[in-house]
């Protein structure tokens, strides 16, 4: 169960007019309104906050039986798996239709809006004006608890996804070979996933002025897979070494349509006891998920309108799209292993991806951009837009919804689709070195580095970004991609003692605009983390497995690299760093044997 508190409550995003006639209009002139239903009224800051309520009811139960085969030497699996989640979560909003209503005096659980007076008897005004707060209840002015509680929407949305998975595998040797022993392992597996979402009424209307909403949706389907791997040994030679050989395959068959066969073939050969080199390609396949299938979503984003010049915090609705083809992906993985000193190990291994109709979202940004750009294009102003001049309604994107009154972008719907392409190739470097002393325990050395070496986004057929080194805000699916990470840490143990100290390192990467101009650069970043823990050795009852550990990350409490791309909100990337700064924590562990 969770519980957080918000702002007091969300924004209203659409501008509604509100008369001259409104009791608490101060101006006498009609005024265009953004703002809360509910600010804190004259409270203590945060004693009128929104609450919402978060509770997952978590069930698993797996079944499994394995043993030999016949007497043989093969051995059979069987297993059968269910889980269930079972979601509520309740975050509260105004209700669209109901808050228009009640700005124009026709608002409250009584009013007849068809043959009521505006603030008279059972029909009220909501007055988002400050001359709410000195009015007295009866005051045409005053703001009613029952009027708020009638605007506000708190049930809760239900969310129940179910999986179930029955699977069957044997595994065992099929003969004897020159180098070795020839084994096999082969397998079924069905799944089924269901997922059910009940939304409340004003959800279900899409009529809730920030959260917005989303209909009901019910939707099932059901998985069939067969899987192959043999293992081959290929070589075993005094004075070549080993070489050995791994081919699989996996096929599967959606309900929903989709359908895949992916291989992997794979091939390790030692020329030495302290030398390994690897190679391997394979195909891998992901179907989209039934929530992209089949659920909207709403998130709110900063954007830039270039058209009005206007930064604005709007509702960006991803619509479902049943039609998504599954993502496709062919890897290459070259690596070597190597012990030039005794527990000394150095791992190296290239990797290149190469992905196809990788499932993404539209960026609200990208589509203001070009229907700016069109808009610009066909000569049309601001002015032109609010008046719906023939020209500029022509080259308008319908699925973005601007304010009669401004122009200004309201909401913007976008659409899940497949990406054309993306490739990308790096470097994963792992080092690692121990050695014990005398008198001083066993310290050891250790380093992870990964170098991303490109990333190609085809964001549009034919029109390739390189997003390797760059933030990515307004790509379609790739995160922020720092051309280098690295992770170094000291070790050493001693008795009863631990203690590490890591330095985590991220390269310096560019914030770029959707076409990727390099806008501004984001600064590398250089983090310090401690440790020590220490074995209770039976003390105060433990046993041998008890440990205390305590701890800092960020020692030296630096800040996150400051972000200041205009459509950035909190100035810092939330992908990429922690802006909690320095932590201290402590740590109890028991093992049991």
């Amino acid at each position: 169960d969770f519980t957080g508190g918000y702002s007091t409550s969300f924004p209203n995003l659409a501008f509604p007019i509100i008369s001259d006639t409104h009791p608490g209009n101060p101006w006498g002139v009609p005024v265009a309104w953004r703002g809360r239903v509910l600010g804190d009224n004259g409270l203590t800051p945060g004693d009128n906050r929104a609450l919402g309520f978060f509770s997952d009811d978590v069930y698993r139960a797996v079944l499994s039986l394995d043993g030999d085969l016949f007497n043989t030497n093969w051995t059979y699996g069987l297993s059968a798996t269910f889980s269930r989640d079972d979601r509520e979560q309740a975050v509260p909003d105004q209700i669209g239709q109901r808050l228009d209503l009640a700005l124009a005096g026709l608002g409250g659980p009584d009013c007849n809006v068809i043959t009521g007076t505006p603030g008279v008897g059972d029909c009220m005004y909501y007055n988002p004006f400050g001359t709410a707060i000195t009015a007295s209840p009866g005051d045409a002015a005053y703001n009613d608890p029952a009027l708020i509680e009638y605007l506000t929407a708190r049930d809760p949305n239900r969310i129940r996804a179910d999986l179930t998975t029955y699977e069957a595998f044997v595994t065992g040797d099929i003969m004897e070979l020159p180098a070795g022993t020839l084994s096999a392992a082969f397998g079924y597996q069905n799944r089924r996933e269901v997922r059910d979402t009940d939304a409340r009424n004003s959800q279900n209307a899409e009529d809730e002025i920030f959260l917005i909403g989303t209909p009901d949706a019910n939707a099932s389907r059901s998985v069939d897979a067969f899987f192959g791997e043999l293992a081959i040994p290929l070589m075993d030679s005094d004075s070549l070494g080993s070489l050995d050989a791994q081919v699989a395959v996996r096929w599967e068959d959606y309900s929903s349509g989709q359908s895949s066969t992916d291989p992997k073939i794979a091939l390790r050969w030692a020329p030495m006891d302290n030398l390994a080199i690897r190679g391997s390609w394979s195909s891998a396949f992901r179907a989209p998920t039934l929530f992209q299938l089949n659920n909207q979503q709403t998130a709110l984003n900063a954007t830039l309108d270039p058209f009005t010049g206007s930064l604005v915090f709007l509702g960006e609705t991803a619509r479902p799209n049943a039609n998504l083809d599954p993502e496709e992906a062919d890897t290459i993985n070259l690596g070597v292993s190597w012990e030039p000193l005794q527990n000394f190990v150095i791992d190296i291994d290239y990797y290149n991806v190469e992905y196809e109709n990788l499932i993404s979202t539209q960026i609200g940004q990208q589509l203001l951009i070009a229907e700016s750009a069109a808009l610009a294009g066909a000569g049309c102003s601001v002015g032109d837009l609010v008046a719906d001049v023939a020209a500029c309604l022509a080259v308008r994107n319908p699925t973005i919804i601007r304010s009669e009154l401004t122009g200004g972008p309201l909401r913007i719907f976008t659409e899940r689709e497949n990406a054309p392409s993306a490739s990308t190739d790096g470097v994963d470097v792992t080092a690692t070195y121990e050695f014990d002393t005398d008198n001083w325990g066993t310290f050891g050395i250790r380093n992870q580095t990964t170098f991303v070496n490109s990333f190609e986004i085809e964001v549009s057929p034919g029109v390739v970004l390189e997003g390797a080194g760059a933030r990515n805000a307004n790509t379609p699916f790739a995160n922020p991609i720092p051309d280098l990470r690295s992770n170094t840490s000291l070790s050493w143990a001693n008795g009863p003692h631990t203690a590490n100290a890591v330095v985590r390192y991220i390269s310096e990467y560019d914030e770029n605009d959707a076409s990727g101009t390099v806008l501004d650069t984001v600064e590398s970043w250089t983090l310090l983390d401690l440790q020590y823990g220490f074995y209770l050795e039976e003390f105060m009852g433990f046993g041998s497995g008890s440990q205390f550990t305590f701890g800092v990350n960020n020692v030296f409490d630096e800040d996150p690299p400051a972000v200041t791309g205009q459509t950035n909100e909190l100035g810092y990337d939330t992908k990429t760093h922690d802006p909690r700064g320095r932590m201290f924590y402590v740590g109890f562990t028991q093992s049991f044997e």
